[in-house]
This record gives structure tokens, sequence and C-alpha cells, in this order.
């Protein structure tokens, strides 16, 4: 048998055309995409202290809406704590943040500290609530095509967070 031209012709065109749908629903649904959001700030536990460096894991509940899941693989920032520079923060481990769904996530940070942040430390601890503060960008993919965004989150916590024997003894 001899193939005609219109038998090879439409496999290419329904691979075309499945294509098509298939980058417009992609792309068609980056149009849509709902923000991430932290709706808590569980705890904070401290794993290792040298010098200015400090590896700590963050609980966050995050909100995730969208109907794909994201995939952090990179965040640097800096922290700041009552308007005052904490120090740089980077994300250690990468994290799958599920998707239609609130969970809690146990996200991992090493944070190089400023100068004096034991005695800002003493006095963030004597207050009653101190406002957080961190800016930086966030590098992810969503169905294996790379996005980054710049981000600021702010929060007010309990000042006896800061409190020395908290932070060492948890």
């Amino acid at each position: 048998m001899v193939a005609r031209n219109s038998d090879l012709l439409l496999p290419f065109i329904m691979k075309l055309l499945v294509g098509f749908i298939a980058f417009i629903f992609l792309f068609s649904s980056c149009e849509t995409a709902k923000e991430i959001d932290i709706v808590k700030f569980e705890d904070v536990r401290i794993k290792k202290i040298e010098g200015k460096e400090l590896d700590l894991e963050v609980d966050l509940s995050i909100n995730n809406l969208n109907f794909y899941g994201v995939k952090l693989k990179e965040i640097k920032g800096e922290l700041f704590v009552q308007n005052k520079l904490i120090g740089n923060i980077v994300l250690n481990d990468k994290v799958k943040i599920k998707r239609k769904s609130t969970n809690r996530y146990a996200i991992p940070f090493h944070i190089h500290l400023e100068e004096g942040v034991l005695i800002r430390f003493v006095q963030f601890s004597l207050q009653k609530h101190v406002d957080i503060q961190l800016k930086g960008f966030a590098k992810g993919t969503v169905y294996a095509i790379p996005r980054k965004e710049i981000f600021e989150f702010n929060k007010a916590i309990d000042g006896r967070f800061f409190n020395i024997k908290n932070i060492l003894g948890k």
C-alpha cells in the first residue's frame, strides 16, 4: 500500500492541535494564578548556632488555592525585626507546596546574623509585640517552568520569642 499525503498529514495536524491546546492551557492558567498565602506562623526551632551562622526550621501554615503545586528551590532575603536588620536568610532545602490545600510545612532556613544581634534579642524580648519583616526573592517551578517572584512578608509576634532561654531551650 502506498501512503497518501492526507494519511501523513492528519497525525501531524492532530499533534500540532494537541500541543497548541496544552500550550494555551498552561499559559492561560498563569493569568488566573492565586497568591500563595502564609496563614499562620506556627513555630521556630533552632537547629544549630555557630558564631554568626544560624540554622533554623520555621513551621508555617501555607494556603495554596491554585490547581498546581509549587516547588520552592531558592529563597534569599533580608530579615528585619522592628525595622532593624537581623541578617541575610536563605532556604536550605527545596520545599514542595501541595496544590489546593492548606498545610503545615517545616521550612529550613540559614541566617547569617549581623553584628550585635544578641543584644537586640534582649531588647526585643522585653517588648510585648515585635514586627518581623522578610524581603527578598523566591525561585521555584510550576510544571517544570521556572518562576522568580519578589516578596515582602510582615508579621507581628510575641516579644517573648526572643528570650534567650526560649531560643536555646527549644
